[in-house]
């Protein structure tokens, strides 16, 4: 993996973070991610 997809997946969790304000017992998967780049319904995912 390149620096670059490191970064995706942090902005993509502090994304969450700001934006929706998830339990503490949430954490962010990276096949959630992956799923999420790859074109998947964003709702669909913060909601699993």
């Amino acid at each position: 993996m390149s620096d670059g997809n490191n970064i995706h997946l942090t902005d993509f969790g502090s994304f969450i973070v700001r934006g929706h304000p998830a339990p503490a017992s949430m954490k962010i998967n990276e096949s959630k991610v992956v799923e999420f780049k790859a074109g998947k319904n964003f709702n669909k995912i913060v909601n699993q």
